[in-house]
């Protein structure tokens, strides 16, 4: 490792906190130049499906939330409101109370006012980045941010995943390019965190804590990662890996046998 590469990896985390308060404050694209300076940049194609599956489900949830939003513009703009409202019977709600206040905001619960005020500020800001990238596209000069080790431990639930790079910061755009029919991140479209040591954040078991997973669902999600075809069923992915992937076939059966308790039926 050179020692450029090593400054990156250890001052990386202190920047990203840095850039990301000054976009939250809107201090033109000077956040987003810190980002490109501290991590690598992106040097080959990246699956989409790949960081999605099998740990950030929460991804497919904002993905949704996209689709729901094209749907439903037109209210926005006309009554906001009455869309907020509309909003908050959606999975992505109870994703965003359940699972990304807890995990990625704190400090925007708290009692039930607190937290649909939130709510709607995270919605005006998805209904600006939404046009945006509807106008505009994604621009890679405010890449994506993606995360990598030299050493991957296993998730907090026990999870040990083969794959060399996970998702990062940037999972909205990420969820929108998939929403868009994009497959892969292309070289130069991302970045990359590398520290000596990475544990993966396992959120697609908090999303099973909190939301309600059909068992189809979760097995068609499971195999994006897995397989190159949906499925929708245990029995079908495990046959396929076996054949296609067996060296995965074990890292398969483990996720599994976390996951399945914690299913809606069917």
């Amino acid at each position: 490792m050179t020692a450029f590469s090593q400054m990156r990896q250890a001052f990386g985390p202190l920047v990203e906190r840095g850039s990301e308060w000054l976009e939250r404050r809107g201090v033109g694209s000077l956040g987003p130049r810190l980002k490109r300076l501290a991590y690598e940049p992106g040097r080959e194609p990246v699956r989409i499906d790949d960081l999605v599956s099998p740990l950030r489900y929460d991804i497919l949830v904002r993905e949704r939330h996209f689709a729901f939003l094209r749907e439903h513009r037109a209210l926005a703009a006309e009554d906001f409101q009455a869309f907020a409202e509309l909003s908050r019977s959606q999975p992505y709600y109870r994703w965003f109370t359940g699972v990304a206040i807890p995990e990625f905001r704190p400090e925007w619960g708290g009692d039930a006012e607190t937290v649909i005020a939130s709510h709607d500020r995270r919605l005006h800001q998805v209904i600006a980045m939404s046009d945006d990238l509807e106008r505009n596209g994604y621009d890679p000069r405010r890449p994506i941010l993606l995360r990598t080790g030299d050493e991957i431990t296993p998730t907090t639930s026990g999870k040990r995943v083969s794959a060399g790079i996970y998702a990062g910061d940037g999972c909205h755009r990420l969820a929108w390019l998939r929403f868009s029919g994009v497959t892969e991140l292309a070289p130069g479209t991302y970045r990359v965190h590398r520290a000596r040591q990475f544990t993966p954040r396992d959120i697609t078991q908090k999303v099973l804590e909190t939301m309600e997973v059909t068992r189809r669902d979760y097995f068609s999600f499971l195999s994006l990662g897995y397989a190159d075809v949906v499925l929708d069923s245990e029995e079908a992915l495990l046959d396929h890996v076996r054949a296609a992937a067996p060296g995965r076939l074990q890292e398969l059966r483990d996720l599994i046998a976390i996951d399945t308790p914690l299913l809606a039926s069917p």
